[in-house]
């Protein structure tokens, strides 16, 4: 049986775990949350980024002790069943089709009021989620990762905090030099930052930044989500031709195709330029969370089944980052957005969402695959798989890996 070969050092997935988050969308999401909330969306930030790296210990626990590049469908199905496994593969696959997506200064921070929302600012916890998102796609690769037990949780985490970084002096470049109420009214608050900054030259500068961080969303999908694509296939869950991999570089190239394709419909038929980003970055973000919540209690049900095997690595203080992520990403579903109405129809298209996966899901695995909807898959043939990999490849094949 053809398998994936570990190529991939630090550095690469340092690189795949920010390749989805640097997105022109978090550029729009950012602006907008400064709007918003002004200096108080940190507030948000920063409770997003501590339930992102609560998120971060989970996957990389998981990817490390089953690193058959399933993602959150070979752990889910392991702890809880296939129904719940596919539901949110499902999810977190689907949501990426959908969002695929120096002048004198105007203000003086320090004249501003902080947190103006008081504590109401945590109802925008999740729109700050979206400035995080994808940091946990380096796991599905783990199989063709060195180490993954090192090098997986610690790009990750130093992945997270650039991100936080970067975000923090953007953020505050936003609100010094754009009235807030532009910024949360406009569906491009970074154009309006570029031309306030830098003039028309800043025009230029922000669409070659947007260009190059579209095509960082667009390299990480295509590189990660075949490789989901490829387990589900191995496993019964979608055609088999999925499970193909070419010939030469042992890449799962239908895969790449296929999502190459998809990405293609998404930009050229118009999805890509809907009015009301807001919504659907939300309603995202929600069925995104649902991962999450899943991720945290397989890490719990499994140190619970199997409290005595081997963990290449462990999430320190286990259970206390599971528990309180998982209640923190169910407190960002709930008060998803401050504005009522605005948080009634991100509601509507994320139950439409997630209620059609749990249909889909159910019907494939009753009449397709005859399982059992919550009957957990056993452990041990995952580990006999891990055992039946290839030796571990030099460095440079990193290349030959993703078929360059």
């Amino acid at each position: 049986m053809d398998n994936l070969k570990r190529s991939l050092g630090f550095w690469a997935c340092l690189s795949v775990s920010m390749g989805l988050v640097v997105a022109s969308s978090t550029l729009v999401t950012l602006g907008q949350g400064m709007g918003i909330a002004g200096p108080g969306f940190v507030i948000a930030m920063v409770a997003a980024w501590v339930l992102q790296h609560f998120s971060a210990q989970s996957f990389a626990e998981l990817a490390c002790l089953m690193p058959n590049a399933g993602g959150i469908r070979s752990y889910t199905q392991v702890a809880l069943g296939p129904l719940l496994a596919m539901v949110a593969t499902i999810a977190g696959l689907g949501i990426i089709g959908l969002t695929e997506v120096a002048n004198p200064s105007l203000h003086h921070l320090a004249q501003m009021d902080f947190n103006p929302m008081g504590w109401s600012v945590l109802s925008l916890t999740a729109l700050a989620i979206w400035l995080y998102i994808g940091i946990e796609f380096v796991t599905p690769m783990a199989q063709e990762i060195q180490q993954p037990e090192k090098h997986i949780p610690r790009a990750m985490s130093l992945g997270l905090l650039i991100i936080f970084v970067i975000n923090l002096l953007y953020g505050l470049t936003c609100i010094k030099y754009v009235p807030l109420g532009d910024l949360a009214e406009s569906l491009s608050p970074h154009i309006l930052v570029a031309q306030a900054v830098l003039g028309k030259p800043g025009l230029v500068i922000i669409s070659i930044v947007s260009l190059f961080a579209t095509a960082s969303t667009v390299n990480t999908v295509i590189a990660v989500v075949p490789r989901m694509l490829y387990s589900m296939a191995l496993n019964g869950e979608l055609p088999a031709v999925f499970g193909k991999l070419h010939p030469r570089f042992k890449t799962p190239w239908i895969g790449i195709l296929a999502m190459s394709g998809g990405i293609g419909c998404f930009y050229f038929g118009g999805i890509a330029n809907a009015g009301n980003i807001m919504v659907y970055l939300l309603a995202a973000v929600s069925s995104w969370l649902l991962c999450y919540i899943v991720a945290h209690i397989d890490v719990i049900v499994l140190r619970l089944r199997y409290p005595q095997l081997k963990r290449p690595y462990k999430s320190p203080f286990f259970p206390l980052p599971q528990i309180l992520g998982a209640l923190g990403m169910m407190a960002s579903f709930i008060n998803i957005f401050p504005d009522p109405e605005i948080r009634n129809t991100i509601m509507r298209w994320s139950c439409l969402f997630i209620g059609i996966s749990i249909v889909y899901s159910a019907l494939w695995l009753k009449f397709v695959l005859n399982q059992k909807l919550f009957k957990p898959a056993p452990l041990e043939p995952v580990l006999k798989y891990m055992e039946m990999e290839e030796p571990v490849q030099s460095k440079k094949e990193v290349g030959v890996a993703f078929g360059s």
